[in-house]
């Protein structure tokens, strides 16, 4: 896996069609006001969300960072007499 490639995701169709038809429900829906509480119900938990997502790439950058650290420098080759000897 390349590096941030898990930060790339691809729904399944049966994702994308669930999706797509809840949004057409809230879409067709006629109730203004019940519309207008879900979206600020939505707003707030997408607030909550969008700080815990950050916090969590934030932190897994850091660890990925920690993790290339340890890993030798594709600089740094080591000649096949060094790897056989362990130096």
């Amino acid at each position: 896996m390349e590096f941030a490639e898990w930060l790339v995701y691809k729904p399944s169709i049966d994702e994308e069609f669930e999706l797509e038809k809840i949004s057409r429900c809230i879409l067709a829906d006629e109730d203004h006001q019940e519309v207008a509480r879900l979206c600020a119900v939505l707003s707030k938990q997408n607030f909550y969300q969008q700080k815990i997502l950050e916090q969590t790439v934030r932190h897994v950058a850091e660890l990925e960072a920690i993790i290339a650290a340890w890993e030798e420098p594709e600089i740094v080759k080591k000649t096949w007499w060094q790897k056989l000897l362990g130096v």
